[in-house]
């Protein structure tokens, strides 16, 4: 709850499991994510079940954040003041920043997934940038981007928008026949775009009727 500073919790049926709170310093958290080991990732810090601090990092002075993803012991969030990526390990009270350069204005979505990079794999972070309307892929290793932004066309910067006005959605396939498949949604302009994450290339996109919010996770 973002005003309240408090993490809720729930079981895989919707029932409620409890909360803890992150402590009124904090100011709330507009974003929050699962590093898949039952602890909770709330922009810098990461929280166990019990809501014990378990993980911080450096403040570095590059402002606030606003999307945050988590996968195993990585956690990413978009720093949209900097025009910043950056990522950091969970569970560590001496976790370090690392910060992509800045590119691109104001990333907004960050999502995670596992990519075949040669005989491995490498964790990447797909970010959108609501101004520049991009999409971009970063390794959460070295931070280095990879390949060229995808341009979004047809979707309405931020900038162009009233206040309070945007709704942006951005969901990756980690797995199954869409593996390394990732979907971006505008609400205010009822465009669905379908996109291949190893090329970051445009694959379709689908006009949508209406005012969508969601794009339901299918695994």
């Amino acid at each position: 709850m973002l005003d309240l500073g408090t993490v809720s919790k729930f079981n895989a049926d919707g029932t409620a499991a409890g909360s803890f709170s992150i402590g009124s310093g904090i100011g709330g958290a507009a974003t929050i994510a699962s590093d898949g080991s039952g602890n909770a990732v709330v922009d810098f810090s990461t929280y166990n079940s019990i809501g014990a601090l378990v993980g911080s990092t450096n403040n570095d002075g590059n402002g606030p954040f606003m999307g945050t993803a988590a996968n195993g012991t990585t956690g990413c969030t978009t720093r949209q003041s900097a025009n910043l990526l950056s990522c950091f390990t969970t569970a560590d009270l001496t976790a370090t920043l690392r910060s992509s350069v800045a590119t691109g204005e104001q990333p907004w979505l960050v999502e995670m997934l596992n990519l075949p990079i040669l005989s491995t794999s490498e964790l990447d972070a797909i970010v959108f940038y609501r101004q520049t309307t991009e999409l971009r892929r970063y390794s959460t290793v070295d931070m280095a981007m990879k390949g060229t932004a995808l341009t979004t066309t047809g979707v309405t910067p931020k900038s162009q928008l009233p206040v309070g006005v945007g709704v942006w959605r951005l969901v990756v396939f980690r797995s199954g026949l869409a593996a390394r498949t990732g979907v971006f949604l505008s609400q205010v302009d009822g465009l669905l775009v379908f996109f291949d994450i190893n090329s970051m290339s445009e694959l379709r996109r689908v006009i949508l009727p209406g005012a969508p919010a969601l794009i339901p996770r299918c695994r």
